[in-house]
């Protein structure tokens, strides 16, 4: 199959999107497709001459524009949109694609009945934009939520005559260790690995930093470590000075590539998913979690209903969010439990072996065939 990965922001890059795009691309390879990318950065997609130039120039500046006053950011999109939709529309008039494969329902919205879409949903559409598709599209369109709360939504709503398939985020094959001598022992290094924000909007990441703070000035033997976090952008979002810090317990690592994590990670004893439940982010997948199983370590989770519907207590220990005391004492009742802390983490990753990359693009392709 001949299939074309339509993308709206800047590739390859560090952020969560390049990195699931990356590996889901090389997952499709792997069994035979031949996948193309269509990136607003890269010139090679705009034609030569006067215009193609100016269009390039055009993306690139929106694609670099940030500002602090999130409705800008969202104006600047929309000037770009249509430019780079043009240059999308121009691309496949002239080659003889089987799939247009991408992340937003503007793309088969734009090309309409006569291509061959498919859509991965993140979030759920705002309901205009799934009225507008529901009567611009047609069966040739299918669409693939990544968590079963977006599935129920989409095929019980506006867009249930879409067909459908649940199609949940991955961890790398590389992710994964064996846990076959893994004793569990005291709980003294825990991770975090994620941004602090996600659209601009902190998802309880910072409060868990700041509660951390406190827990470590009042305990010696604990450590954070955090992964993808900067030490400035925290100071930035936080009430806490610099003043306030333990810097030799806390360590920050903002810069490290996704690929590289395990070998950062591979000498803590607890990871932290540690996500409030906020509207923005009702229904997505915690990526995060199956990355954490896969490298075979307790999960401590935030109970909030995202991740109860996809997790269960055999798998992760549960406390509750922005409650300092309800994390120590989950770090205790792992210390006092490590047989059945060691009965999760086995669990845990024998879960996280469905969600590999290549059982992903696999259950969307015989959906598609």
């Amino acid at each position: 199959m001949r299939i074309l990965f339509v993308l709206l922001a800047r590739f390859p890059s560090e952020k969560a999107y390049s990195v699931t795009t990356t590996n889901t691309i090389m997952a499709l390879k792997k069994i035979g497709h031949n996948v193309e990318i269509l990136s607003p950065n890269d010139s090679s997609a705009f034609r030569n001459g006067f215009w193609g130039e100016l269009a390039f120039r055009w993306c690139s500046w929106a694609l670099a524009f940030k500002s602090r006053f999130r409705f800008l950011n969202r104006w600047r999109f929309y000037l770009f949109l249509p430019v780079w939709l043009s240059v999308v529309k121009s691309k496949i008039r002239t080659r003889n694609y089987d799939l247009v494969w991408s992340r937003n329902l503007i793309i088969p919205i734009f090309l309409g009945k006569n291509y061959r879409t498919f859509t991965e949903l993140h979030s759920l559409p705002k309901s205009l934009t799934q009225i507008i598709l529901r009567l611009t599209g047609s069966n040739s369109h299918v669409l693939g939520p990544i968590s079963p709360y977006l599935l129920r939504q989409v095929t019980g709503g506006i867009l249930s005559d879409f067909e459908s398939v649940l199609a949940p985020m991955a961890a790398p094959k590389h992710f994964f260790r064996s846990t076959e001598y893994e004793n569990v022992g005291s709980i003294r290094k825990l991770c975090y690995i994620g941004r602090l924000t996600s659209l601009g909007v902190d998802q309880g990441v910072v409060h868990f930093i700041e509660s951390m703070i406190e827990i470590i000035k009042l305990n010696e033997d604990i450590t954070l470590l955090l992964i993808g976090v900067s030490e400035n952008d925290f100071l930035a979002n936080s009430q806490s000075k610099l003043a306030d810090f333990p810097k030799n317990r806390i360590k920050f690592l903002p810069n490290v590539k996704h690929d590289e994590i395990p070998n950062y990670a591979y000498d803590v004893d607890a990871f932290v998913l540690p996500y409030c439940e906020k509207s923005e982010f009702r229904g997505r997948f915690p990526i995060k979690a199956i990355e954490y199983a896969a490298m075979g370590r307790p999960i401590i989770a935030s109970d909030i209903p995202s991740h109860r519907e996809v997790l269960s207590d055999n798998y992760v220990w549960f406390y509750s969010p922005c409650k300092p005391e309800s994390l120590m004492s989950t770090v205790a009742r792992i210390e006092m439990n490590s047989f059945e802390a060691k009965r999760k983490i086995v669990l845990a990753q024998e879960f996280a072996n469905q969600f590999t990359y290549e059982a992903r693009v696999q259950r969307i392709i015989k959906t598609l065939d």
